[in-house]
């Protein structure tokens, strides 16, 4: 199990790190009391057990309503976390981590928020009059619900439909209707919080339990024992499948930071049309291959090994079709989960549970399935936690011990010298310490003349891409756009025709569906890849620029040593350890990539207008007709039909338009440029401290042999005693440091 693993390096690195602790201070009253180096490293060691708690890595639990990621979830973490077979359609991502207590962190919406929401979603809704004199809709206010409400019980049944599903925009409405008494007195005009803690815990199910309060929550992060890391964070990403922008724009940017995705799939339906879709939109965004799937399997559905093998097959081959050679894993999360509950079952789900049992073969499939996946979810956990956690302060602590060992031998050494020797070696080492320094300013100046044309070219290359006139990305859209196919035009208002607000209605939602539909998974997808090939580029050049650097750290640190047995002060000391990957650089820069807000402003004087130039045609047209020069039927409806539907995308077009001016700079300022530079401070400061590992300040040791006196013997003793405890630790660390540097891939 990964807890156990994460238990010992953790308890590994945190002895190491008390123990250099003791070492240093023991250091400080040998003579090291202000020395630079150990001042250093004191800090080191001081905020290491402080950056240990810092790291996340994110574990995306995703798949399609009702494919079994709540009841997979429990059953990952032994216990009811998540409540089972809420059907929530509502976009929530529930962040859950490990804690000593059972804790639900819900943070709401504000009013704001869920007003735009449902203005954006009552578009030129049929029956909703347009309040501009008042502020617009506001869900506060009662009249303004009763209209609501009954705008949506006016609407045909056809208009409630889209792709035979109910219309996600109306369910939206009717859900903030619903949950309206129950959460008015939690919701402000600042985000709002609720704590359910202890006993208490499971109350968060009456919010994210329930879609009508659901659809206001805006974050979910739960703290329970279960999870087997103090780093890991799993999220279930509901929504995944959504039609609504904002929505799939918040799951896609957890996707694009998550380091592993547990894709969930029903054995109830296999395959459906909404996995295809969103797994074509992963293998856009280029993350596929960091996916374990997992068959939720019913076994209610199954009746015997044989037919359920046979599914199984038929899913690997249509997974096989969007991933090479897929990580596929399937059991029956209910059964584990009930296995793992034992004497909280109730007596339905005993009996259920006792049912299942019965079948010794499936039973015995299952939990063999279940150890296979667990021992590969490990894996990949152990793999990405010694790269993102253990392998840079295990690297620190080595470099400390070497640094300290070769402080105390020097100083050791230096002892058997007279004063004036003493001074005048170490003016020497004090020489070759600034040309270390030196280095780190080279490597400054490098970096300094790099990155401006590294920035222009990254400019330019998300110029190309998103310019709102002539980018790729715009292009594709305004493509979309001027070959998107509206509806016949409505004609005059008949019996079993809707009429021309109706038409208006269901040809905007039409339309906004396909765009969404394309933005998230044509334009989303093709930003994170562009995004991702910029970080690329990002990574080759400071790599370029850094290259002789790796190998100058050698030579000084050679030539140090060299300087030291010129002056009789030859002992046995390990290098310093390379530069790590620039890719790990840039993950620590923590830059996360600007949301793409999907959500177009229509003005709510479009159904209005739309609505007036119908009047008027239609009044021409009866003018036509008193001068005997009548217009066809429905003349004015097509007409004014037409006009709207151009009008439609003007505005598309001119929103886009502006978003993507303003995702441009964000994406080249707020994280691009970010990006490099700290990427670049982390690499200088990666460089100077290897450096500062084997160029100790000894001017301490020099002072101190002064002020001895008769105790320099005592004090040499101490010296070299302090040496071979440092370099007891060396070894231990040094295969600490391949183990989580080198975790089996």
């Amino acid at each position: 199990m990964i807890v156990a693993t994460e238990t010992e390096t953790r308890g590994r690195v945190l002895e190491a790190c008390r123990g250099l602790e003791a070492l240093v201070r023991e250091a400080e009253d040998l003579g090291g009391a202000g020395e630079r180096s150990l001042e250093h490293w004191k800090a080191l060691l001081r905020e290491l057990p402080g950056r240990l708690e810092e790291g996340v890595l994110r574990a995306a639990v995703v798949g399609p309503i009702k494919s079994g990621k709540s009841t997979f979830l429990n059953c990952l973490l032994g216990e009811e976390i998540l409540k089972r077979g809420a059907g929530v359609v509502t976009s929530i991502i529930t962040r859950i981590r490990r804690g000593e207590r059972r804790e639900a962190h819900l943070l709401f919406k504000t009013w704001s928020e869920v007003n735009e929401e449902i203005r954006q979603a009552m578009i030129l809704l049929p029956g909703q009059a347009e309040r501009p004199a008042d502020g617009g809709f506001d869900l506060r206010r009662e009249r303004d619900r009763l209209a609501l409400g009954r705008a949506l019980s006016a609407l045909a049944v056809e208009q409630r439909l889209s792709e035979d599903a109910l219309d996600r925009n109306l369910v939206l409405l009717s859900d903030y209707l619903r949950g309206y008494e129950t959460v008015r007195s939690v919701l402000s005009e600042q985000p709002a919080e609720q704590r359910f803690a202890g006993e208490r815990f499971l109350e968060h199910w009456t919010f994210s339990g329930d879609e009508a309060h659901a659809v206001y929550l805006k974050d979910i992060q739960l703290a329970v024992a279960g999870v087997p890391s103090a780093n890991l964070e799993i999220a279930d990403c509901q929504g995944s499948d959504s039609p609504n922008p904002l929505h799939l724009a918040m799951i896609q940017d957890y996707l694009h930071r998550a380091h592993l995705l547990l894709y969930v799939i029903s054995s109830r339906t296999g395959l459906r049309r909404a996995d295809v879709q969103f797994l074509s939109m992963l293998r856009r965004m280029g993350i596929l291959e960091n996916v374990l799937f997992v068959v939720n399997v019913d076994f209610n559905e199954h009746p015997t090994l044989p037919e359920l093998l046979r599914l199984l097959e038929r899913v690997r081959e249509e997974l096989s079709l969007q991933v090479a050679e897929p990580a596929l894993y399937a059991f029956s999360a209910l059964y584990h989960l009930f296995s793992r509950l034992g004497e909280r079952l109730s007596p339905k789900e005993r009996k259920l549970f006792e049912g299942w049992q019965a079948d010794a073969d499936m039973a015995a499939w299952s939990e063999r399935e279940m150890r296979r996946f667990q021992e590969e979810f490990d894996r990949l956990l152990e793999r990405q936690a010694g790269r993102l956690f253990w392998q840079n302060p295990v690297e620190q602590l080595r470099g400390i011990a070497a640094g300290l060992s070769r402080w105390a031998a020097v100083g050791g050494e230096l002892l058997g010298r007279d004063a004036e020797e003493v001074r005048r070696l170490h003016e020497r080492l004090r020489r070759r310490r600034e040309r270390f320094a030196d280095l780190g300013g080279l490597l400054q100046a490098a970096l300094a003349g790099a990155i401006p044309q590294l920035r222009e070219e990254l400019k330019a290359d998300v110029q190309r891409f998103l310019d709102p006139q002539s980018g790729e990305v715009m292009a594709a859209l305004s493509a979309f756009i001027d070959g998107y196919r509206f509806p016949d035009a409505p004609s005059s208002p008949s019996p079993g025709k809707p009429g021309f607000s109706q038409a208006l209605y269901l040809a905007y939602r039409e339309f906004k569906q396909a765009l969404d539909r394309f933005i998230a998974e044509q334009v989303t997808p093709d930003i994170v890849r562009f995004v991702n090939a910029a970080e690329r580029k990002i990574e080759a050049r400071l790599a370029a620029v850094a290259a002789p650097y790796r190998g100058w750290i050698e030579e000084a640190c050679e030539a140090m040593q060299r300087e030291l047995e010129g002056l009789g002060l030859a002992f046995d000391c390990p290098p310093p350890d390379p530069l790590p990957s620039i890719a790990g650089f840039l993950e620590a820069a923590h830059a996360r990539m600007p949301a793409l807000s999907a959500g177009i402003g229509y003005p709510a004087k479009m159904r209005s207008e739309a609505l007036l130039r119908l009047g008027v045609y239609r009044v021409v047209g009866k003018v036509k007709k008193v001068l005997k020069k009548p217009e066809q039927e429905g003349a004015a409806d097509l007409r004014a039909f037409r006009e709207a539907m151009a009008r439609l995308r003007r505005e598309t077009r001119e929103a886009l338009r502006f978003q993507f001016t303003d995702f441009r700079e964000n994406l080249k300022f707020a994280h691009l440029f970010r990006v490099t530079d700290e990427a670049a401070r982390l690499l200088v400061h990666c460089f100077e401290e290897r450096l500062g590992f084997y160029a100790a300040d000894f001017g301490g040791i020099v002072e101190r042999i002064a002020a001895v006196g008769g105790r320099k013997e005592e004090t040499r003793q101490r010296l070299t005693r302090l040496h071979e405890r440092c370099r007891e630790l060396i070894p231990p660390l040094e295969e600490l440091r391949l183990a989580v540097s080198a975790r089996p891939a």
